[in-house]
């Protein structure tokens, strides 16, 4: 009968793994907005390469963003995989 909770804790344990592994692997995907460059040359307009730079380093913020906001999913993921891991552990020991 105690093989059925630890089948269940084992189970349990690898789906939390791979939605650990899914919210890694996303957060090293996060693809960055790019803005294209200006057609005129720096000395014919140089405001608008300045622009392109900012709107550009607001993209990759934004993008680091997300990518920790997913890393912060994983982490957590990660440690309820841990948890089951150990409790899977421990109710094998009972079998």
């Amino acid at each position: 009968m105690f093989w059925i909770v630890t089948l269940a804790l084992g189970i349990a344990t690898l789906v939390t793994a791979l939605i650990a592994a899914r919210y890694c692997y996303k957060s090293s995907v996060v693809p960055v907005q790019e803005c294209e460059a200006p057609i005129a040359s720096i000395d014919d307009a140089p405001a608008q390469h300045v622009l392109t730079t900012d709107v550009n380093l607001i993209g990759v913020r934004a993008a680091l963003n997300e990518s920790s906001r997913l890393n912060k999913l994983a982490a957590r993921w990660t440690g309820v995989s841990a948890l089951l891991g150990a409790a899977t552990t421990f109710a094998g020991m009972f079998h």
